[in-house]
């Protein structure tokens, strides 16, 4: 009687380059993704002078994720599947490549800048901190937007929710006290 092998036997049979061949892979895409990483890193100053971070930091995405996928479905063979509706297509990517893609997305997603950001001023001079913030405000105009906040005791005044879009804008920052003056401006 001839025995059939079953799924998981074929399945161990079809791999390419076997268990310890994707292991090897995948090691070897990890100290390649800490290479570029170090790299990135070594050359920081640079990459940013030139605006290419965000390139570097995609390629280093991608040799992670194939490197991931390398382990999690030859090694550990396991299996993924992304499906999902974008631009009105249906997208549905199995095995290895679903892995990568979502390391690649999630990697992506992660860099997006904040919606909002908080603008903090903290007010120094030779009094006490506490004696600084009483009776006293700061204007600020960003955009359209105008606030006048008070100092609190630690002489912080604190504007929250600001646009994202605004970060790059020039402001103007005004004192307004019952007690103090400025004496210096420092414009950077």
């Amino acid at each position: 009687m001839k025995m059939t092998p079953s799924i998981r036997e074929r399945y161990r049979r079809s791999a390419a380059i076997g268990k310890r061949g994707y292991v090897i892979l995948s090691v070897g895409g990890l100290c390649l993704g800490l290479l570029v990483g170090w790299y990135l890193f070594a050359h920081l100053s640079s990459m940013i002078s030139t605006n290419n971070v965000d390139r570097a930091y995609y390629i280093l995405l991608i040799v992670l994720g194939l490197s991931t996928a390398a382990f999690l479905f030859g090694a550990l063979r396991s299996t993924a599947i992304v499906s999902g509706r974008s631009l009105g297509l249906a997208v549905n990517v199995g095995g290895p490549a679903a892995g990568t893609l979502l390391v690649v997305v999630r990697g992506f997603w992660l860099t997006q800048p904040p919606t909002t950001f908080d603008l903090d001023v903290r007010l120094i001079g030779a009094g006490v901190t506490s004696e600084i913030g009483t009776g006293t405000w700061v204007l600020v105009d960003l955009g359209s937007r105008h606030e006048r906040v008070p100092v609190n005791a630690f002489g912080d005044a604190v504007i929250r929710g600001i646009a994202g879009d605004l970060r790059a804008s020039p402001l103007r920052i005004t004192l307004e006290s019952e007690r103090f003056i400025v004496s210096d401006v420092v414009s950077k």
